[in-house]
């Protein structure tokens, strides 16, 4: 390759951006020669189009122009540039056998071997397998449809009732070649999904093309193939292979139902759980907790060896003769004649036992110290974490620190965030994806686990009373989320605030009181007074009431706390505070209170006496409780400023 022309620099010899060499300098000008190279290279990308490399790439001291790509796979025609490949995967993958790094053989023998793990296994299967499920609408068809309560989803579900029926039947017996229920077949599924994350479920249909079976099989056997692009065969070509005994058994599809199946070729809905793009295979939670399990094995067949290999024993006897001076017969025979004498025997173990001069006894430490438990349950704790399952629901209670109710409950939204939930959701996909495809299910209906639905219930209504409370939704509303009939009374359908003091209507605040003035209910007005929206009752005009002959209730309510006032203090020590009475009356009887709480208590009954006199001595019923102008609802209910209208 021949290289570009030397240019010898000089004083006045400039480079890209302001540099200068020392006079003499030789300069070597390779454009043509990285034209040359650049050229080269681009000749060898089967067809594809490079992107420009006029952006910035050349200035000094710079990242570098990018190679120009020589793509593996053909250029796509739309865009003159190879489609990315998913991953990097091995050459020949479809080609080899079994090429994961951990094989199946140990995630069996980990599930089935490491009794945590395994106590994990049961109790998550447990609780989604006793989970009740059922089918109902989807969150988007109740929107279309029109479903806003339970009547109106009740009546859909009479409209749907053969499907759902149809649906409910096939799903209580998924397998009905080995006869396996609703929960043997779903505890199946769970195995393999927790185990091997490599769930694989094959759909068996009659020759009318009705689905007859899902048969579940081992995913230890089934492979899944890849394209160019290092994805899943578009079909009819192969997605996945079934080997067995070290080579590919049968090949099957993935385009669901059909009636154009070739030879023998079948659908097979193969369904990791955690998907990755280095790999088509899954992650399971027995995978992720080998590490840990390998610790907790090493430290369970520790223990297990102390029991049956273990040579340390509890006492020896140290002796001063020299171990040259003592034969191996010698030591045998004291050691029987010990041992015989005390082995199994109680009585003579209590007894003092005489030993020649030179017998020291040397005790061991005891074996139990070391036995801590804080890291046995220290690794119990980190696997129960591998599997999203807490250490109480397979019988560790915590040693120490938290255990109450309110940690219990805690860790029961600990559950549900981490296992039920998704769970539940991944096992949804699937059942919804072959109702879909092979039992005609509608796109309005969707499988669901109705002890999840509570969850989200209580989630639902506790939002609803934080928008109640806060003003963003009226009770109206809130009864049509829930199907409920709506209250008849107009404040239904207002906006309001739940306030320390009471409810608080939004309707006309602004006009019962200026900007930055607290709103809020006002004082009960005085029986028989007229109603004044805003305004509240002075205590004279409570005393004027009294005069007119009607019964003011305030008074005697007031005069009732002033009662129990005395009663609990004694001399007061404090006026009271009254709002009701006229200034006189409660001046008086704050002096005698101080003074003369006996005076203070008869003077405070003749005045409950005159509030009652009008009214009583006439015979006539007490005046009826002052309404709002505007609406007959409110007699009743705490009137608020910010509710009331001029």
């Amino acid at each position: 390759m021949p290289a570009g022309p030397l240019l010898k620099a000089s004083a006045a010899t400039s480079l890209p951006g302001g540099l200068a060499l020392p006079a003499g300098s030789q300069v070597t000008d390779a454009t043509s020669m990285l034209g040359l190279m650049q050229a080269r290279t681009a000749g060898a990308v089967n067809g594809a189009v490079p992107l420009p490399r006029d952006q910035g790439f050349w200035s000094p001291f710079g990242p570098g122009a990018p190679l120009y790509p020589a793509p593996l796979n053909q250029p796509n025609p739309r865009t003159g540039q190879a489609d990315p490949r998913q991953s990097q995967y091995p050459v020949s993958y479809n080609i080899l056998g079994n090429d994961r790094l951990v094989p199946w053989s140990t995630l069996r023998a980990a599930a089935d071997q490491v009794d945590i793990i395994r106590l994990c296994l049961r109790t998550r299967k447990d609780e989604l397998t006793e989970m009740e499920w059922g089918f109902g609408f989807t969150t988007d068809a109740k929107m279309q449809l029109g479903i806003t309560s339970p009547n109106a989803e009740r009546h859909m579900q009479i409209e749907y009732a053969e499907v759902i029926k149809k649906l409910k039947n096939f799903w209580s017996i998924p397998d009905r070649e080995n006869d396996l229920s609703w929960p043997e077949w779903f505890g199946m599924l769970l195995e393999e999904r927790f185990v091997l994350d490599a769930t694989s479920i094959y759909p068996v249909t009659t020759y009318g093309n009705e689905l007859h079976t899902l048969r579940i099989v081992d995913g230890a056997t089934i492979k899944p193939l890849l394209n160019e692009y290092g994805v899943r065969p578009a079909a009819p070509a192969p997605a996945y292979q079934q080997w067995l005994y070290g080579f590919p058994r049968g090949e099957y599809s993935d385009d669901g139902a059909s009636d154009t199946w070739e030879g023998t070729a079948g659908s097979l809905i193969y369904k990791p759980y955690t998907r990755r793009t280095q790999t088509p295979y899954g992650y399971p939670e027995v995978e992720q907790a080998l590490v840990s399990a390998e610790v907790y094995l090493r430290r369970q067949d520790w223990m297990r060896q102390e029991y049956t290999s273990g040579t340390l024993p509890r006492t020896m006897l140290e002796m001063d003769i020299p171990a040259g001076q003592m034969t191996p017969e010698m030591l045998r025979a004291w050691q029987i004649v010990l041992n015989d004498r005390l082995t199994g025997s109680t009585q003579d173990r209590q007894e003092f036992t005489l030993l020649p001069a030179g017998f020291k006894p040397v005790v061991n430490p005891d074996v139990a110290e070391r036995y801590k438990a804080d890291y046995d349950e220290f690794l119990v704790k980190l696997l129960c974490a591998h599997m999203a399952t807490q250490p109480s629901e397979i019988g560790f209670t915590p040693s120490n620190g938290l255990g109450g109710a309110g940690f219990s409950d805690g860790q029961e939204d600990v559950t549900y965030r981490k296992s039920l939930a998704p769970t539940t959701r991944w096992t949804v996909g699937i059942g919804n994806q072959i109702s879909a495809q092979y039992l005609g299910m509608p796109p309005e209906l969707t499988m669901r686990f109705l002890g999840m639905e509570s969850e989200d219930e209580k989630t639902a209504d506790d939002v609803a009373d934080v928008r109640v409370k806060g003003g963003r939704m009226t009770l109206n509303e809130d009864r049509d989320r829930i199907g409920a009939p709506r209250y008849a009374f107009a404040e239904a359908d207002m906006p309001m605030l739940m306030t320390g003091r009471g409810v608080v209507f939004l309707e006309g605040a602004s006009e019962t009181a200026p900007p930055g003035v607290e709103v809020g209910p006002p004082q009960a007005p005085s029986a028989g007074a007229a109603f004044e929206p805003g305004a509240t009752p002075a205590a004279d005009e409570s005393a004027a009431a009294v005069a007119d002959g009607q019964p003011d209730e305030t008074q005697k309510a007031e005069l009732a706390a002033f009662g129990r006032f005395l009663a609990k203090r004694g001399k007061a020590s404090r006026p009271f505070a009254f709002t009701a009475l006229s200034k006189a009356d409660a001046d008086e009887l704050n002096s005698l209170a101080a003074t003369r709480p006996d005076a203070a208590r008869a003077r405070a009954a003749e005045l409950a006496k005159a509030a009652d006199a009008g009214g009583r001595e006439r015979g006539g019923p007490a005046p009826p409780r002052p309404r709002h102008p505007d609406h007959e609802a409110y007699a009743g209910y705490p009137i608020s400023t910010a509710g009331t209208r001029p």
